[in-house]
C-alpha cells in the first residue's frame, strides 16, 4: 500500500476548492429555492391535466362514505292526542354505503376556469351497516304532504277535490317502506301517477318513482353544472365557485344568500397564514346555497397539522340571532324570520315540497323543535358538521358533512288526514358524509408542505460543509505556518 504522493499546494487546492464549492452551490440554492419550490407548489396544485390536484379531483381517490340514519314514526295511530302524547321517533341505522365521485364532460375555459358535470356512485356496504335494506320504515307520506303544502293558500274547491283524490286513491298520513325504497329504488305513488298525467304547473316532480334518492346513482346532471377557478393566474382562487348551472346567483334566497360563493369542497385553495383562522365556505347543491364553516381549533392527523372548521348556529339562522342571515327566510320580507333558529327552508329548492333542513336531531336549533316530539338526542360528538384542511395546500384531512331532512306537517281542516294534526317538523332521515385522508396522499402532501424548508435546510447543511472544509484548510495552513516557524527557532546555532 503506497502512501499518497499529493504535495501540501495539492491537498490546499482540494480541500479549499471542495470547501468553495460547497459554499457557492449552498448560497445559490438558499437564494433561488423559495422561487424554485413555488413554482413546483404552483404546478403540482394549479388545476390542470397532469397535476396533483387533477389527478385528485377528476377522480376522488380518498375514502368516502355516504351513512343513512332513518326515522321510524312508532306511533302515528295517535297523532290525534298530540297534545298529550307526543309523536315518537326512533333512529334506524346507519345503512352504509360507499361513494365514488368523477368528473365528467370537463370544459377548460379562457378565463382560468374549467366547468364540468359530477357523477357519484353508491354501493351499499352491508358489513359497515346496522340493518338490512329490506328493514321497513314508517313515517310521513311525502306526495299528500307536499301537494297539501303547495296547496295551503289556495281556495276551498281545490282542497276538497284534492281530499277526494287523496281518499279515492287510498292515500294516508304515513307510509311505511323498505329502505331501499325510500333511499335509491323509490316506490310508485297512485296519487303521483295520478297528478303527473294532470300536468298541473304548480306540481313538478321530474321522477316516476318517490324516493329520497331516485335516479341520482350515477347521474351526471343531477347536482348540475360547475364553473369553478383552476388557480392558474392566482392560487388563492383555486377551486372557488364561478358559476351553478351557468349563474352566479340562485333565485332560491335574496340578496347576498343567493351568491354561489366558495369551493365545491373537494379543491381549497392555500390560506395565508393570516387568514387560516377565518370562515370558509362551500357550496352544496343539495340545499341550492353555501355553508360559512367558522375556524375551531388546530389538529394533526397523519402527521400533517391542519385546521378544523364547524358549522356554527349562524349556518342555519334566518334572522333571528344573526341579521346577516335574514335573506335565507324564504317568506314575504314583512313576515320575516319566520322560522325559529336552526331550521332552513329549502322547499323551493326541492321542487316545492315541504323540506327543512337542521343538523341531526336539531343539533344546534331551538329547544321547540325537540321538545315537540319524542326520540330527538343532539349532541356536538355526534352531530356537528366540520371540515378539517391543511392551510397551506387546502389538502382536506378529515370531512364529516351531515344535514337532517324534515318535513313541515300543518293542520288543515280541509284535507281529512291533516285535518287533526299540529304543525311541526317531522325528521324524516339524516345523513353522513365522510371523507378522511389516506397514508398515500398523506406523504405527498406531506413533501409538498416541507419542499421549501426541506430545500432550505439542504443549503444551509451545504452551506455548513462548505465551511468545514474552508475552516480545516485554514487550521492546517495555520498549522504547517506554526510547525515550520518552531523549526526555525529550534534549529541550533553553527
Amino acid at each position: 500500500m503506497t502512501a499518497c504522493a499529493c504535495t501540501e499546494r495539492t491537498k490546499k487546492i482540494w480541500i479549499f476548492g471542495c470547501g468553495s464549492f460547497f459554499l457557492l452551490f449552498g448560497m445559490i440554492l438558499a437564494i433561488v429555492w423559495s422561487a424554485v419550490s413555488i413554482n413546483i407548489l404552483h404546478n403540482q396544485l394549479v388545476l390542470k391535466n397532469g397535476s396533483q390536484t387533477y389527478n385528485n379531483w377528476v377522480e376522488t381517490p380518498i375514502p368516502m362514505y355516504l351513512e343513512f340514519y332513518l326515522f321510524n314514526w312508532t306511533n302515528p295511530d295517535r297523532i290525534a292526542n298530540w297534545k298529550t302524547e307526543k309523536p315518537n321517533f326512533v333512529e334506524v341505522g346507519p345503512f352504509v354505503f360507499t361513494e365514488k365521485r368523477k368528473r365528467v364532460n370537463v370544459v377548460w375555459n379562457a378565463n382560468n376556469t374549467v366547468s364540468f358535470n359530477q357523477t357519484r356512485t353508491w354501493h351499499f356496504v352491508p358489513e359497515m351497516s346496522k340493518g338490512s335494506l329490506d328493514d321497513h320504515i314508517t313515517n310521513l307520506n311525502l306526495i299528500p304532504t307536499t301537494i297539501a303544502y303547495t296547496l295551503r293558500h289556495q281556495n276551498v274547491v281545490e282542497k276538497m277535490i284534492v281530499d277526494f283524490l287523496f281518499k279515492e286513491k287510498g292515500a294516508r298520513m304515513t307510509v311505511t317502506k323498505s329502505v331501499r325504497e325510500l333511499l335509491f329504488d323509490g316506490y310508485d305513488d297512485p296519487v303521483l301517477n295520478f297528478v303527473r298525467k294532470l300536468n298541473i304547473s304548480s306540481f313538478v316532480i321530474p321522477f316516476t318513482k318517490v324516493g329520497w334518492f331516485v335516479d341520482r346513482n350515477n347521474s351526471a346532471t343531477h347536482d348540475g353544472r360547475f364553473n369553478i377557478f383552476t388557480g392558474d393566474d392566482d392560487l388563492r382562487k383555486l377551486g372557488l365557485m364561478d358559476h351553478w348551472n351557468n349563474v352566479n346567483r340562485t333565485k332560491y334566497y335574496r340578496g347576498d344568500c343567493g351568491k354561489v360563493t366558495g369551493t365545491t369542497g373537494e379543491i381549497w385553495p392555500p390560506l395565508p397564514s393570516d387568514k387560516s383562522q377565518g370562515d370558509i365556505e362551500m357550496f352544496t347543491s343539495d340545499i341550492c346555497r353555501s355553508l360559512t364553516l367558522k375556524y375551531e381549533k388546530p389538529i394533526e392527523k397523519l402527521g400533517l397539522k391542519g385546521n378544523k372548521w364547524i358549522a356554527d348556529e349562524r349556518v342555519l339562522d334566518n334572522g333571528w340571532k344573526y341579521d346577516s342571515a335574514s335573506c335565507y327566510c324564504t317568506s314575504d320580507p314583512a313576515s320575516c324570520p319566520d322560522l325559529l333558529p336552526g331550521v332552513l327552508n329549502v322547499s323551493d329548492c326541492q321542487f316545492g315540497a315541504p323540506a327543512f333542513i337542521s343538523f341531526p336531531h336539531f343539533y344546534l336549533a331551538d329547544d321547540t323543535y325537540t321538545d315537540a316530539i319524542a326520540g330527538m338526542h343532539p349532541k356536538k360528538e355526534e352531530h356537528e358538521f366540520y371540515m378539517a384542511l391543511e392551510p397551506q395546500t387546502g389538502i382536506p384531512l378529515d370531512i364529516r358533512g351531515q344535514l337532517q331532512l324534515n318535513l313541515m306537517m300543518t293542520p288543515d281542516k280541509h284535507f281529512t288526514m291533516f285535518e287533526n294534526v299540529p304543525k311541526m317538523f317531522v325528521p324524516m332521515l339524516w345523513f353522513r358524509q365522510t371523507a378522511n385522508l389516506t397514508e398515500d396522499l398523506a406523504k405527498s402532501a406531506w413533501w409538498a408542505v416541507n419542499l421549501r424548508p426541506f430545500g432550505l435546510y439542504l443549503a444551509f447543511g451545504l452551506l455548513a460543509i462548505g465551511g468545514v472544509f474552508v475552516l480545516v484548510g485554514i487550521f492546517l495552513t495555520i498549522m504547517k505556518k506554526w510547525t515550520w516557524t518552531k523549526e526555525e527557532d529550534e534549529e541550533p546555532l553553527q
